[in-house]
């Protein structure tokens, strides 16, 4: 598999401000900032985030002619999903015209 699929899709990445409640003895409550803390969450892969967009739509093609408890036919949706996504990928890093 490609490295560009292994980059996540919607990374997301913020600085969050923490504070702490503090009383005083006239009853009031303040906030007083105390840190300041960067979080990051990479999320999907570009891979998997294909593969679920590709879901979606092989689930409502094949959900009206097939019953979603047939195992089998969830199988191959999922390896479907999953060609299609490294398909895009490799479409993605090959160089030339896209359209």
């Amino acid at each position: 598999m490609s490295k560009l699929g292994d980059e996540p899709a919607y990374p997301f990445s913020k600085k969050i401000k923490f504070f702490k409640v503090q009383s005083s003895k006239f009853g009031n409550n303040d906030l007083k900032f105390d840190s300041e803390e960067e979080i990051s969450l990479p999320g999907l892969t570009k891979r998997e985030w294909f593969a679920g967009m590709a879901m979606q739509g092989l689930i409502k093609i094949i959900g009206s002619k097939y019953p979603y408890t047939d195992e089998s036919v969830l199988n191959e949706a999922e390896k479907l999903a999953l060609l299609g996504a490294d398909a895009m990928l490799a479409a993605l890093e090959s160089p030339g015209d896209r359209l």
